[in-house]
């Protein structure tokens, strides 16, 4: 079954923004019961505040810019994923977890006193059509993730199977915001199969699930449509370490058993995906739960933004970081014509670590520490969209495309 494309057409193609609230999207009350708290382990308490590939191509990119330009004050949709009509995708914050001994944690903002150094370089991130070697590659992309017990694997509170592994990201030394010893990250998402219309809620499940133990630097992620993701910060010896085997779902599932579960999340992604994804595989990926494709890192020639958190003038709500979009306006007149892309932003890729954000809507307020990925970077249904991962303070934001 091909993975599925929230909603219809964009609102953002006739230079338009939205307004819509989670009551619209969802169709009930827009206070919820269940608030967005991502979780430390199992003791720690909740806080608020989460391939190069030409033919990937953004064909409303001005008309982005056109709608980014013309709020003259917030609105109503800011990085929130059209679902349905236009719906939003809301993003979770956290504070940092408590491993992390080079941050001011006390601060509200993520604005934080900061004694490791901002990265003066941004990353390309590429997938390779082959399998990962840990010893050369940056991490990989589908497969299992390393150095955990099956027990310490997320499970997901929705369906109480356990999250798909997305992929494992080696940091460079730069990158390596919460210490030294913390040098990779792996992220977890809701199973695509399992990610349509918005998550149903059996408390009894989210329950068992939340009471079990975890890793001790877990974090949790949810959105607006109560879909689940998960991060783990890794030690050198986690990521060095034996591949985890995905545990058993709770006895309490109901759902349908998602399929990466039995031919892998790669293979899963290949039976599923539009076309243009399947041709960045030279041969069919094989029915394997450990199937991987390597990650290659390269150091973006130019990006002004390097060392800068992403966010959106018109609808920031921190102090100005410097950062700037990767398009311009002659003259500063917003209209087709006039939508120009900077030179230096030309041959970015669309996976990468820190540095100039390319969101498919607009950009979400995060940290200099943060990854951006596309759908096939792990095998994911953003709707045709992309997402971002800060994993300083752990906010996790998506869109469709």
């Amino acid at each position: 079954m091909p993975l599925r494309r929230h909603g219809g057409e964009a609102s953002l193609r006739d230079g338009i923004v939205a307004r819509m609230t989670r009551s619209e999207i969802r169709g009930r009350a827009t206070s919820d019961s269940r608030s967005l708290h991502p979780v430390y382990g199992p003791n720690h308490a909740a806080t608020t505040n989460f391939e190069n590939n030409p033919m990937h191509s953004r064909p409303v990119l001005w008309n982005q810019g056109l709608a980014r330009a013309s709020r003259a004050r917030p609105t109503g949709l800011t990085r929130r994923a059209k679902h349905r009509r236009s719906g939003t995708l809301s993003r979770t914050t956290s504070s940092p977890p408590a491993t992390n001994h080079r941050l001011n944690v006390e601060a509200d903002s993520w604005e934080r006193s900061v004694a490791f150094a901002l990265p003066s370089r941004a990353y390309d991130l590429q997938m390779l059509d082959r399998p990962a070697d840990r010893a050369r590659d940056q991490g990989w992309v589908f497969g299992l993730p390393p150095g955990i017990s099956s027990e310490q694997w997320p499970l997901d509170p929705v369906t109480g199977y356990p999250l798909m592994h997305g992929f494992t990201l080696l940091l460079p030394e730069d990158y390596r915001v919460h210490g030294d010893d913390i040098v990779a990250v792996s992220f977890f998402a809701t199973a695509p199969d399992h990610n349509d219309g918005g998550a149903p809620d059996d408390p009894e499940i989210r329950e068992t699930v939340m009471a079990r133990p975890s890793h001790p630097r877990l974090s949790r992620m949810t959105d607006i449509l109560d879909y689940e993701y998960a991060a783990l910060l890794l030690t050198r010896t986690e990521y060095e370490g034996p591949l985890a085997a995905p545990p058993a779902p709770l006895a309490l599932a109901t759902a349908e058993r998602p399929r990466w579960l039995d031919v892998g999340s790669a293979s899963a992604f290949f039976e599923a995906t539009a076309l243009y994804a399947r041709k960045m595989f030279a041969t069919p990926p094989r029915t394997d739960l450990g199937e991987t494709r390597a990650i290659a890192m390269s150091p973006r020639a130019n990006d002004p933004n390097a060392g800068k958190g992403p966010q959106d003038e018109h609808v920031r709500k921190n102090p100005p970081t410097g950062y700037q979009p990767y398009f311009y306006f002659v003259g500063g007149v917003p209209n087709a014509g006039n939508y120009r892309m900077h030179d230096w932003a030309k041959d970015h890729a669309p996976n990468h670590l820190g540095g100039t954000m390319r969101p498919s809507q607009a950009e979400p307020e995060m940290s200099p520490f943060y990854v951006e990925f596309e759908e096939y970077f792990g095998g994911y249904n953003f709707g045709g969209g992309n997402a971002q991962l800060d994993f300083r303070d752990m906010k996790f934001d998506w869109a469709c495309g």
